[in-house]
């Protein structure tokens, strides 16, 4: 649900029996950003403010959530849990080009607070601490 300043109430953006939880406005205020257990397990979804133009962005039997923009809203930090493991992700703002953060197998447990330290420092990504390791870099 949405509230403004000159809103007598909330505004209901979803209507459906399933979890749509965590929502995060896009820097520019266009967008919400938010997961949801619709499709039988968490992915991360976007939707225009009013909830028109839902856009599913991650997809497979993997938990995606705790979704967070850059500052430039070009990417988004995610927590990706799967097989007992969770680790750090970030992708596109449409959801292409997703990378692994961290090493396969660490155990990278998000709280929102710290979630975005790799996009929010800089707005980009880290850079890769190894040979032969690549990392997303903004268009």
């Amino acid at each position: 649900m949405v509230l403004t300043v000159d809103s007598p109430g909330f505004e209901r953006l979803t209507t459906n029996d399933f979890a749509d939880e965590e929502p995060e406005w896009s820097p520019d205020g266009t967008l919400i950003l938010f997961d949801s257990n619709r499709a039988g397990s968490n992915d991360l979804y976007v939707t225009n403010r009013d909830g028109t133009r839902l856009t599913r962005l991650t997809h497979g039997p993997a938990k995606e959530d705790h979704g967070s923009w850059s500052p430039d809203g070009r990417l988004i930090a995610y927590q990706h849990e799967e097989a007992g493991n969770t680790d750090v992700y970030v992708m596109r703002s449409d959801g292409s080009e997703r990378v692994r953060l961290t090493a396969p197998g660490a155990r990278a447990k998000l709280s929102q607070p710290t979630s975005t330290s790799a996009c929010r420092a800089t707005g980009e990504p880290p850079k890769p601490e190894r040979a032969g390791e690549s990392y997303l870099s903004p268009a």
